[in-house]
């Protein structure tokens, strides 16, 4: 008999657990600073996944023109801190639909870091890997770019939901991808993986891994709980593959790293607690083909989201309503508020909520997903403290080793 979807879905906290002991850190009072900057190069995408969100929410745009390129990037390291590691992120769209753009990026930066007296500039890829060529292989070998695949695992997962425009499968080409890029640079790769009602994660995730890929991300679909097509025996399902999981990190199994799965251990033991999700608009924005910047790069071609522009500058009362509205705090949040695991979590994705209108709480199932993976997390750290403390170190963000 299955558990009751109350219990499945983690709405109460483990025993002993007070979420009130954790301090988030004061990230509210400081001075934002761009750090990083996501490029939409491409425009548009050759596949079309069936639970696309951007092809839900935005038109399809034109390819960024190199002019307009080598101005975004100088916007970026004009607005850097002194001191920053210059970031670029590459995605919203297919971006080896452009790879002239990318070989650009990569000499462009290289020669504003130096111009600015700053850190080699780090690159950060998602691509689904259907067009991957030896140029782009030779291109990814430098030190500098960390390649994301999507891959939903097996064939016959993937295929279900990630198909070219005319129909085509294209796991062939995606799973060769992984390999090729595994082969030319071993742990800058990582696969995310999309999990769609009905899919085992434990399969997903054993094939992802079967491959040696070093982390692997998993997400259900952003769906709403009204429309959802997820059952309790899906959040079953994932709670069983997170305890197992969590229960070889604590025998001292070698498993690749379930990213969002080890993030929160640190948080369990209260490093990294933020008020936001992540930097979009504060720390990150990110700008479309025709230069026009906003806070994400999921915002890209949605007017109501648009805060300024490369060749201008930020649009601050865009920024600030953006800030006060869809990209406010999880403690402002009225659901986030009432949930036990707020501070693990670090509150919703804006995109989830601003463009899918998907809010958070107990009907979320985003939230649900996100509620087990902080139970055991929790319960992992409760054993390690135990029966191991010394391997707690390895979930902290700062080495602390040599202390001991």
């Amino acid at each position: 008999m299955l558990e009751n979807v109350d219990t499945l879905a983690c709405v109460h906290p483990p025993p002993n657990f007070d979420p009130d002991n954790l301090v988030l850190s004061e990230t509210h009072t400081k001075k934002w600073r761009m750090c990083s900057l996501a490029l939409d190069v491409s425009g548009e995408c050759n596949l079309r996944c069936s639970y696309c969100a951007e092809a839900a929410t935005m038109p399809r745009r034109k390819p960024m023109s190199a002019r307009l390129l080598s101005r975004a990037l100088r916007f970026l390291f004009m607005n850097l801190p002194r001191n920053a590691t210059p970031s670029l992120r590459f995605g919203s769209g297919e971006p080896l639909l452009a790879a002239p753009l990318l070989e650009q990026s990569a000499i462009e930066s290289r020669r504003l870091s130096d111009e600015f007296h700053l850190a080699p500039p780090q690159f950060f890829l998602t691509t689904n890997g259907t067009l991957l060529d030896r140029k782009m292989l030779r291109l990814f070998t430098s030190p500098e770019w960390h390649v994301k695949i999507s891959l939903d695992g097996p064939p016959h997962l993937h295929n279900a939901h990630r198909k070219y425009a005319d129909g085509r499968e294209t796991s062939r080409e995606a799973i060769d991808a992984v390999r090729k890029l595994y082969d030319a640079i071993g742990d800058r790769l990582s696969i995310t993986a999309v999990l769609s009602p009905g899919a085992d994660p434990a399969e997903v995730f054993e094939f992802c891994e079967s491959l040696k890929v070093a982390q692997i991300e998993l997400l259900p679909v952003a769906e709403s709980a009204a429309s959802s097509s997820f059952t309790s025996d899906d959040l079953r399902k994932y709670k069983t593959f997170i305890a197992g999981y969590a229960r070889d990190l604590a025998r001292g199994r070698r498993r690749s790293v379930l990213s969002r799965f080890s993030n929160m251990i640190p948080r369990a033991m209260g490093f990294g607690l933020q008020r936001y999700r992540c930097g979009a608009g504060r720390s990150l924005y990110a700008a479309g083909p025709d230069g026009s910047l906003y806070p994400c790069f999921r915002m890209v071609g949605v007017r109501d989201f648009r805060v300024g522009s490369v060749s201008s500058k930020i649009d601050e009362n865009a920024l600030s309503r953006f800030r006060n509205t869809t990209g406010r705090s999880f403690l402002k949040r009225a659901a986030c508020k009432a949930c036990w695991a707020r501070a693990l979590c670090n509150g919703p994705c804006f995109a989830v909520t601003g463009l899918m209108q998907l809010q958070p709480g107990n009907d979320s199932i985003q939230c649900a997903y996100t509620r087990i993976d902080a139970t055991e997390a929790i319960h992992l750290v409760s054993i390690l403290q135990k029966s191991s403390p010394r391997r707690l170190l390895n979930y902290l963000p700062v080495d602390l080793s040599s202390a001991l």
